[in-house]
């Protein structure tokens, strides 16, 4: 491989020969000795440009920490950085995967022959080189604006250095070590987004090839007078038909590679933009008009990172769009002429494009103009509440220091066939661990007859009780004598409400039991047959403060403190097993359609013979069996836990509010100490909401990939009986799996930010009633 890396797009070829001339691109055919030095060239070249910026960008910022303006000045080219980072890092571990999404897309746009295929190669390409061109212009004008704006014996960029950098010659070497770095990362930075771009592009090209070939399945053939198509031409388009439907089961595979490959990394990108986008902003707000240079080049960079957001975007958006008009393209053949066999295949073909070819961003957000426009607005929020904060950060409010402690784990449960022994067996680890904890304490017991049956529920009130009965009476009891005072009340309530969530999902759990049971038993099988102070503040009827009341009492809170996290985790966890379950289960289904025809000799065939027919349909009916026991399940779970999911859902957003609340309140105290375990107990609110919705939004993406998983096995080789059954299973799937909290919301990835985002409307709401009620 020569220094210029050949490809059929030229954005394409720009990004690889940057990446491969700073050590990230390794050249093919390298001996073992040059790939090793390569390595240690790519590792100097990331530490020049990354590595030790990074690490005094992080010691500046924690030496400036609590001066705000100080602080964006630092943090928004050390956010750049860091997600620069984890781009590199990505690329490097995952370039033989990269390396063969590019050679497929390659391959595919240089093979190409008519003047319109080409022709849509070359509008590929353009509109990609004009997009870098304005990337790399906007770039360019900041890095040089940063470079010439620095004042007399000032660095253009705040860092920390173990030296004296106002002094020659260190401030010379510094400076010119700042803005080489500077430059050499921005552009790169540059290959590495517009590379994907690229990649997403190319993907769009050849869903607008496919479309084209879709057009022109009768190109050639004299069809003007004729009302069916001849047996010779029928031929011919079947034979063309069956070429375009591995061309898009290609493409379709090179966007779930894609999807794959750069999905985490740019949805660390588009948050870290967010970020920048606000800080910027705000720097540039508070940039003095006389420094002309200084002021244009945090406007340059604002567009920029704007920029940077958009190409993402668009590319997303646009690749949708395209696979849309897949169906389009086949309606406007002249299907009308064709033979019914004909028909039913564009059908096939016209289906699987009714769900949109989708990139998303870590599955949070899909990539669409959409979403860009929401990022531009969360980052517009986040700017005024840093001029807000700006403005307040002279001011000395009053604070009102409460005690309380306690992290307690809010999860959901799990289960599975319960035996007599003391370890619950199950094919699931984590239902093995649930469903065994929740046996010892009682709540999903054996069933049992007689005296044992009536001491086991016995048992079972008695684990209530000491677990979370006694203390939602002592908390509520506490919430009335401190009704009025907000600092106070936050203070109870966030246990409070853990508490009573807790309550909840034990007694949902308790009461369904057998039904639960039944449910994990099921899948089981399925599976395994496939392969010195309070710690809160509560109120008692006795003086807790004197011995030995003091140690008895606070004995029984920190081991019931401690005994319920664990039980509650393994509730939460249970549920969101039960889930994965079903998501695995689904999963074996799609790669059982897709292996519809593994071991039958299919290539060199039109059809497949009588006797490979009836083998295949076999198997399809025993896909659609597991089939519809998956969705039976996925029903049982909603049935089960779907409204102690909203109850979870409800308190979770106000518990973290006030937690939150509590948490600004231990900062402006300055008791950092007490903060770590409130920081922790907020993020593991937040993490009890997400398991949920992950697992739900996971289960609505494998069912949608039952439809896509009968696309890609041979389905043009067999018979119309086997494609109208293949066909059914499809548009089942058009309705996707989904999981509710009640009905009123689904479980997934937007769902999550949605519980966020209103938590953190309840927070300012806290904030503004507390400012207006000052003490």
């Amino acid at each position: 491989m020569g220094i210029f890396v050949k490809n059929a797009t030229l954005s394409v070829s720009i990004s690889l020969t940057a990446l491969q001339t700073v050590g990230f691109w390794a050249p093919e055919g390298l001996t073992e000795t040059q790939r090793c030095l390569y390595r240690w060239f790519g590792v100097f070249s990331f530490m020049f440009m990354l590595g030790s910026y990074i690490f005094i960008q992080v010691v500046d910022l924690f030496m400036i920490w609590g001066d705000l303006p100080l602080m964006t000045g630092a943090a928004f080219l050390l956010f750049t950085n860091l997600a620069q980072a984890t781009k590199i890092v990505n690329i490097m571990v995952r370039k033989q995967r990269i390396q063969n999404i590019v050679n497929d897309s390659d391959k595919v746009l240089t093979e190409v022959q008519t003047f319109e295929e080409k022709e849509i190669v070359k509008s590929c390409n353009r509109e990609m080189i004009v997009l870098q061109v304005v990337y790399f212009s906007l770039t360019l004008i900041t890095g040089l604006g940063w470079a010439t704006s620095a004042e007399k014996h000032q660095l253009p960029l705040r860092a920390w250095y173990p030296y004296d950098t106002s002094k020659s010659p260190a401030y010379e070497l510094t400076y010119v070590h700042q803005i080489g770095a500077l430059l050499i990362a921005a552009f790169l930075n540059v290959g590495k987004d517009t590379l994907v771009a690229a990649l997403t592009a190319q993907c769009r090209c050849r869903l607008r090839l496919l479309g084209l070939s879709l057009r022109n399945l009768d190109k050639g053939l004299d069809t003007e007078d004729k009302f069916m198509l001849t047996p010779d031409q029928e031929k011919t388009v079947s034979s063309r038909l069956r070429l375009c439907v591995v061309q898009h089961q290609e493409t379709l595979q090179a966007a779930k590679e894609l999807q794959e490959c750069f999905s985490e990394p740019t949805f660390a990108q588009l948050t870290v933009s967010l970020i920048i986008i606000c800080v910027t902003a705000f720097q540039l707000s508070m940039t003095q008009p006389d420094n002309m240079v200084r002021l244009l080049s945090m406007g340059t960079y604002l567009l920029n990172m704007t920029f940077q957001v958009f190409i993402y975007c668009y590319q997303g958006n646009q690749l949708t769009e395209e696979s849309f008009e897949i169906a389009g393209a086949a309606y406007e053949c002249l299907w009308y002429k064709f033979s019914l066999r004909l028909r039913r295949a564009l059908l096939i073909v016209m289906v699987r494009t009714r769900r949109a070819l989708r990139l998303t961003a870590g599955g949070f957000t899909t990539l669409s103009l959409t979403s860009f426009m929401a990022i531009i607005k969360a980052s517009y929020s986040l700017f005024t509440l840093l001029q807000q904060v700006n403005e307040e950060s002279h001011l000395d409010p009053e604070q009102q220091f409460v005690d309380h402690t306690g992290s307690r784990l809010s999860s959901h449960l799990r289960q599975h066939s319960l035996t007599m022994g003391f370890i619950v067996d199950n094919a699931n680890n984590s239902l093995r661990v649930c469903l065994t904890l929740l046996k010892v304490v009682g709540f999903l017991t054996p069933p049992q007859t007689g005296v044992y049956s009536f001491f086991l529920w016995v048992y079972c009130f008695a684990s209530f009780m000491f677990l979370v009965g006694g203390i939602i009476i002592a908390q509520t009891g506490a919430m009335f004598q401190i009704w009025g005072d907000l600092a106070l009340m936050t203070s109870a309530s966030f246990l409070l409400f853990t508490n009573l969530a807790f309550a909840l999902k034990i007694i949902n759990v308790v009461v369904r039991r057998r039904q639960i049971q039944a449910m994990i038993d099921d899948a089981d099988d399925d599976l395994v047959a496939e392969d010195r102070e309070e710690g809160r503040d509560i109120i008692k009827r006795y003086d807790a403060s004197k011995s030995p009341a003091y140690e008895l009492t606070y004995f029984n809170q920190s081991s019931s403190v401690m005994v319920a996290s664990m039980v509650n985790t393994c509730l939460d966890v249970m549920v969101a097993s039960i889930i994965a379950v079903c998501r695995c289960r689904l999963g074996l289904v799609g790669l059982s359609l897709r292996r519809l025809c593994e071991g039958i000799p299919v290539i060199g065939k039109d059809l497949l013979t009588s006797d490979e027919e009836k083998t295949v349909q076999f198997r399809l009916r025993q896909c659609v069996i597991k089939h519809e026991a998956a969705l039976k399940s996925t029903r049982l779970i909603q049935q089960c836990f779907s409204y102690p999911i909203l109850a979870q859902f409800t308190v979770s957003a106000v518990i973290i509010c006030v937690t939150a609340y509590q948490l600004a309140m231990e900062l402006n105290n300055g008791n950092r100490v007490r903060s770590i375990p409130m920081a922790s107990y907020l993020l593991c609110m937040m993490l009890q909401v997400y398991i949920y919705c992950y697992q739900g939004n996971q289960l609505t993406e494998e069912s949608y990939e039952i439809s896509g998983a009968a696309y890609e096995c041979p389905w043009y080789k067999c018979s119309l009986r086997m494609q109208r059954s293949l066909l059914i299973v499809m548009l089942r799937t058009r309705r996707a799996v989904q999981l509710t909290a009640g009905g009123f919301m689904t479980l997934s990835l937007s769902c999550f930010t949605s519980i966020i985002k209103a938590s953190y409307t309840f927070f300012t709401v806290l904030k503004q009633v507390e400012d207006r009620n000052p003490k």
